[in-house]
């Protein structure tokens, strides 16, 4: 819950100074690279998340990394501030808020297409479109193969499924079957 909470936070203010300074795009390209960064980088993240370090030093080696890599003055004060906080734990959690937020404020939508074998590009411009007319956003279409589902699509759209996979109409008809009334 806590994670939650604090990463929708620093989202938020992040995102209000990115709208402000019309830098969204910008702010997520940098932030989305720390956090790249930091998951590659094991020696950064033992210095980063160790509890013995001080704030100070670990501020001064990440402002370092900042500074030589060019990240702009407010994505560098952001993580610094997080890192001041003592909330670089949360990074990836508050760059996936970031992410879902900045969306949002695009009208930008995600969605997930999972299909027995790879769609082709007509058929994935007509699902984009389709779910684009269903939504009234514009969509970014992300795709899954999956052999397992043996035919059909599954749509994940935000916390909504859409299953439309012939697995997922078999497992309709087989709990269908089980709850049915035996009748002799």
């Amino acid at each position: 819950m806590l994670t939650g909470a604090v990463s929708r936070r620093y989202a938020q203010a992040l995102l209000e100074i990115g709208t402000q300074t019309n830098s969204l795009d910008q702010l997520e390209n940098e932030l989305g690279r720390f956090v790249v960064l930091l998951d590659d980088n094991r020696e950064l993240q033992q210095h980063l998340y160790h509890p013995s370090i001080v704030v100070e030093a670990k501020k001064e080696l990440v402002d370092a990394i900042l500074t030589k890599d060019g990240y702009s003055q407010v994505a560098r004060s952001f993580i610094l501030l997080v890192i001041e906080r003592r909330r670089e734990n949360y990074l990836k959690d508050i760059y996936r808020e970031f992410v879902r937020l900045a969306n949002q404020a695009r009208n930008l939508l995600e969605a997930q297409v999972t299909s027995a074998i790879e769609l082709s590009q007509e058929q994935v411009k007509k699902l984009t479109k389709e779910i684009a007319r269903l939504t009234g956003k514009t969509i970014i279409l992300k795709q899954k193969v999956d052999p397992a589902l043996i035919g059909g699509i599954v749509i994940t759209i935000g916390d909504r499924v859409i299953d439309g996979s012939v697995v997922g109409k078999l497992q309709g008809m087989r709990e269908a079957l089980l709850k049915a009334p035996l009748t002799v």
